[in-house]
């Protein structure tokens, strides 16, 4: 699963981070798990491991996160993956139905469903770690998070839907949140003040999403030096009930000019992400 596009959330520079940065990112950060290998058998890069290992900062709600494959015997390590890192995010119970595990079994995307209806797809950040415990059919608790593609506020207030599969499945989202739109699935237009949605892009990876959301708080963090902002968003309601994650937006992903209050929608595109939070 690569995680190029992911770095250039972060990094507006990915060539410079590539090259230069994450090289050193090895050898300063500290190993925040380590545990017996779990993946599938094999070499990695001359490496036949008994152990994963992630290397992260030892605090911060956004940070980086390498993956290293460890023969401890031969004492030999290589680095297997490496993306950003929402550590912090908002706990919501996923009922699994479907995991997309790389052929390592060290990288998973996660799919289920949120209250019963609703269906997401996420990136687990430490699935490497969790796999194991995993078993479809099974509701757990995953602390969800979001790295923004680009953030900006709606052009207008409204939208229309032509497309019948897409006017279907919005009036689907609508019903399940309790409102009231009517049978069939002829063109739609929505009154989008204060709404809540959420849709993946078929032309991306699983976990990408466009998404209209209102803006409850906002705050900042840092990460390699740099100041991103912190969103908590509503991108999904579900019987008048919101359900909240954590947005991360660098300076070069907000619309220029961009002015961010509380109460205000925001829309864009984003890739989510999540971790076991037990």
């Amino acid at each position: 699963m690569g995680h190029g596009a992911h770095w250039h959330c972060i990094y507006e520079d990915i060539k410079t981070f590539i090259d230069e940065e994450l090289p050193e990112l090895v050898n300063s950060l500290n190993i925040i798990l380590e545990e017996d290998w779990t993946g599938a058998p094999g070499v990695i890069n001359g490496v036949t491991p008994d152990q994963i290992i992630y290397l992260s900062e030892a605090d911060g709600d956004l940070r980086h996160l390498l993956l290293v494959a460890r023969d401890k015997e031969a004492e030999q390590n290589t680095l297997v993956s490496a993306y950003p890192f929402c550590c912090t995010g908002i706990v919501h119970d996923v009922t699994l139905a479907d995991i997309d595990e790389d052929t390592r079994g060290v990288e998973g995307r996660l799919s289920g469903t949120i209250d019963g209806s609703s269906r997401i797809t996420f990136f687990d950040a430490l699935y490497g770690l969790n796999r194991a415990k995993y078993q479809i059919g099974q509701t757990y608790p995953f602390r969800l998070g979001a790295i923004a593609y680009d953030v900006k506020r709606p052009d207008r207030d409204y939208v229309e839907i032509s497309d019948p599969d897409r006017s279907r499945m919005v009036r689907q989202m609508i019903r399940a949140a309790g409102g009231d739109v009517g049978d069939g699935d002829g063109p739609l237009k929505l009154e989008l003040d204060g709404a809540a949605m959420m849709f993946p892009i078929e032309e991306w990876e699983a976990g990408d999403y466009s998404f209209y959301a209102p803006v409850k708080e906002i705050a900042s963090c840092e990460l390699g030096g740099r100041t991103f902002t912190e969103l908590q968003v509503t991108p999904l309601r579900l019987d008048n009930r919101d359900y909240d994650i954590v947005l991360y937006a660098a300076k070069h992903k907000l619309s220029q000019g961009l002015e961010l209050n509380p109460d205000v929608d925001v829309t864009g595109a984003f890739w989510l992400q999540g971790h076991l939070a037990d």
